[in-house]
């Protein structure tokens, strides 16, 4: 009997120290996640106080070890920018982009990069992704009507600046490419599932057709839907489709075939990414 109360005992303190140790790596993820936010907030301090060049050198050792930090890479292409060096900035943004697709605030920045190079059309691709994801981001607003500045189009840049756009159907059909693009945004961007895409062979249309590259996923925002259904519009048998959900729940993968079309399962509401194995355009997508 006292064999046994002692392996019970020993067996209790076992699970003790277990649990006590899930506690502490818990704890240990935590006070390692807000040492990383001071170290990020102390090299912006220092760029705040006038000294960007040693910020940003800061911030490129801090990536030399934190390489998948969304937010170091993000303050980095910020004090590029700021430096001028915006190739460098574009590639810290993208790839903030490949490990955070859905980051309204990455999307916007990379946006202004392609803003600081009088490149409207680039910009706007990616400030109506950030939008599609947040219509109420006044900075990308700004952004973007900055980029339709750029590119002469001056009824779409009153618009984005505006407000809601016009509601009536005959002021729409008129309208230039770009207006309707705002009216979509702002009118139905939080209740319609939209396909966001960073690249297209339109410049400003609400629903474009995407360009799949390999390296940078599609993100295709959604509500109250179960299954998405999409077609590829050229020889696609072979090819693969990836998707996942930010939660990593609703991954899953499938090839292309001959019919061209492929369902996806949807969890309800979120974001879904979409990425292929090679350039493959997609369209006729459909959601229920």
């Amino acid at each position: 009997m006292r064999a046994a109360r002692n392996l019970a005992l020993a067996a209790n303190i076992g699970r003790s120290v277990a649990i006590q140790g899930v506690l502490l790596a818990s704890l240990f993820t935590v006070a390692s996640a807000q040492t990383e936010v001071a170290a990020l907030r102390s090299i912006w301090a220092g760029a705040e106080r006038g000294d960007n060049p040693t910020a940003l050198r800061q911030v490129r050792e801090y990536l030399l070890i934190h390489e998948f930090s969304t937010e170091g890479l993000d303050l980095a292409g910020v004090l590029a920018t700021r430096e001028g060096l915006l190739e460098d900035a574009r590639q810290f943004f993208l790839r903030a982009l490949r490990i955070k697709p859905e980051s309204v605030r990455v999307l916007n920045n990379l946006g202004f990069v392609y803003l600081k190079e009088k490149d409207g059309a680039g910009a706007i691709r990616f400030l109506r992704a950030a939008l599609a994801l947040n219509p109420d981001f006044v900075d990308g607003w700004n952004n973007l009507a900055h980029a339709f500045s750029l590119t002469g189009d001056k009824a779409a840049e009153k618009a984005a600046l505006a407000g809601p756009s016009p509601s009536g159907a005959s002021s729409l059909e008129s309208a230039s490419e770009c207006v309707r693009l705002v009216s979509a945004l702002r009118q139905s961007s939080r209740d319609t599932p939209r396909l966001i895409c960073f690249d297209s062979r339109t410049r400003c249309a609400a629903n474009p057709s995407p360009m799949l590259v390999p390296d940078l996923p599609a993100v295709l925002k959604f509500r109250g839907a179960s299954f998405l259904e999409i077609e590829a519009r050229e020889e696609a048998a072979g090819a693969w489709v990836f998707w996942s959900t930010p939660e990593q729940e609703g991954s899953g993968s499938a090839r292309m075939s001959a019919s061209r079309r492929l369902r996806i399962p949807l969890s309800g509401s979120g974001i879904l990414y979409l990425m292929a194995s090679r350039p493959l355009e997609l369209g006729g997508w459909t959601v229920e």
